[in-house]
């Protein structure tokens, strides 16, 4: 439950942001909530990098063009 709550700080931080910032109410909840989704991928990685590197794997870079 704490979890949760701390993304919807998050996210009503993020929101007042924008808000700030000019942007309308429908726009800045809709940027709060991509924000906050990002996340979760974020920590997924996190995780990952941090299981493998107490195994001893290495890690891979993801080339997202052909190297020339």
């Amino acid at each position: 439950v704490a979890c949760l709550s701390v993304y919807g700080l998050l996210a009503y931080r993020v929101y007042r942001g924008m808000r700030d910032k000019g942007v309308s109410g429908s726009d800045a909840r809709l940027y709060a909530v991509h924000c906050v989704a990002a996340k979760i991928p974020q920590m997924l990685g996190v995780l990952q990098f941090q299981i493998n590197s107490l195994r001893g794997k290495p890690t891979t870079i993801i080339e997202h063009r052909s190297a020339r």
